[in-house]
């Protein structure tokens, strides 16, 4: 029986996110946004090369600390589901 490796540190973060993020007020994205965690093809198989490099199975991907709480509450809640929609898809 072998045992599955979960990697329970990753990130990953659409450009449109971001975006959003940004034009709602956070300060500062730029880090993020060099990180090469977005959901392009190109970042994707790099992640998953690695991945398979490291012997890792699955992913828990977080949002953090790119969080949804920047702009108004509905904003903010807007963003929360636009995130979470994006892991699930």
């Amino acid at each position: 029986m072998s045992n599955m490796i979960i990697d329970t540190h990753a990130h990953l973060w659409p450009d449109n996110y971001l975006d959003r993020l940004e034009e709602l007020g956070s300060p500062d994205i730029s880090i993020a946004k060099q990180m090469n965690a977005s959901d392009s093809l190109d970042d994707l198989k790099h992640r998953f090369n690695n991945m398979k490099s490291a012997g890792v199975d699955r992913q828990i991907l977080s949002a953090t600390p790119q969080s949804p709480q920047w702009g108004s509450p509905q904003e903010s809640l807007e963003s929360a589901m636009f995130i979470n929609n994006s892991y699930t898809n």
